[in-house]
């Protein structure tokens, strides 16, 4: 009698799973197949002739400015704003004087054009949220800060940037032979050389941009 209740014990203690749990460990099972199931009509196409296809190979130099920048025209955007006056002599000014004053001094400062393109920025962006957009200020302010009008700015601030050397021959003329120009004079000539140089880089142009 006692060796047949030793054998009934361990029987009776031992659990087997009941049909909810066959159930789910089924559901579990078919859940993993699916996560890891490959659909064998489906085929990798990294590397193919399909993708080789929308790759734009760069041949020529200006590709890639046309890559990195639009080159879409929106006629709509306002170009000679009031933003664009101040802030195009305000920094052409800053930088002229600035560069003019260190051209004399043994330390060289001058503005950067990356300087200039980050304030213009900041600048410009202030001024439309400051100046009101409506009535009479709609003149003042004609809509958001858009690219033509900063392309402007910098343009204009980093070409005045650079000091002519025309300084030099009417810093000369005054500190070796005393002679002192006039300030209309001075400004003419500065002007008129400037604009000689332009000229000649538009004769020139034939040669040294077009072939780029």
């Amino acid at each position: 009698m006692t060796n047949i209740m030793e054998t009934i014990a361990p029987l009776a203690r031992t659990s087997t799973p009941s049909s909810v749990e066959k159930e789910n460990e089924k559901d579990h099972v078919t859940f993993k197949e699916a996560a890891y199931a490959v659909d064998p009509e489906k085929k990798s196409t990294y590397g193919s002739e399909e993708d080789d296809e929308h790759v734009e190979v760069i041949r020529k130099d200006y590709e890639v400015a046309t890559q990195v920048i639009t080159t879409d025209d929106d006629p709509t955007l306002p170009v000679f704003t009031f933003r664009l006056v101040v802030l195009g002599f305000g920094l052409s000014a800053f930088g002229a004087v600035l560069g003019t004053i260190y051209t004399f001094k043994p330390q060289n400062a001058s503005v950067s054009q990356l300087f200039v393109l980050i304030i213009a920025y900041v600048f410009g962006t202030a001024m439309e949220k400051i100046i009101p957009s409506t009535g009479f200020w709609n003149y003042l302010n004609p809509g958001p800060f858009n690219i033509k009008e900063h392309t402007c700015i910098v343009i204009m601030a980093s070409t005045a940037s650079n000091v002519s050397v025309t300084m030099e021959i009417i810093a000369a003329l005054n500190l070796f032979y005393g002679i002192s120009l006039n300030g209309a004079i001075a400004m003419f000539q500065i002007f008129s050389t400037q604009m000689i140089g332009y000229g000649i880089a538009g004769l020139l142009r034939t040669f040294l941009v077009f072939p780029t």
